[in-house]
């Protein structure tokens, strides 16, 4: 009876453990638009753009917590931390992949600026990046 226990037991570590590493080895991604609170239309039209393209390309990925998006306004102080973490002073469009609490950061402010006057262009580029953070 104690060794069907102990090997019950040994079971369920082994397969916790491999959930575990499993779900570590799963990129996330966060799509972080910071903003200030005087914004331009140009501003508000990178952050509806990409809300949209993520809950039109991306939604069963953000449903699951794969793909996280954040709207933050660097000049309240509750945001000071990350806007600080991160070095923005303005508008700014990031996508940052974690996976085993390691970051790699892609600055999308220039292309966003570039583009978003090209819906289909800013959509595309938008789309290849997370897809390449994806991977």
């Amino acid at each position: 009876a104690i060794m069907k226990r102990f090997l019950v037991f040994l079971a369920i570590v082994l397969i916790s453990n491999t959930l575990i590493a499993k779900n570590k080895a799963n990129p996330k991604i966060f799509v972080y638009y910071f903003y200030i609170t005087q914004r331009c239309a140009t501003c508000i039209n990178i952050e509806n753009t990409t809300k949209k393209v993520l809950e039109q390309f991306y939604k069963a990925k953000m449903d699951k917590g794969s793909i996280l998006y954040k709207a933050i306004n660097i000049d309240l102080p509750e945001n000071k931390e990350i806007s600080e973490k991160y070095k923005v002073y303005g508008s700014t469009l990031l996508l940052v992949k974690v996976v085993n609490d390691t970051e790699t950061i892609e600055d999308m402010t220039n292309f966003a600026f570039g583009k978003i006057h090209h819906e289909a262009i800013f959509t595309q580029g938008l789309r290849e990046k997370n897809d390449q953070l994806l991977k």
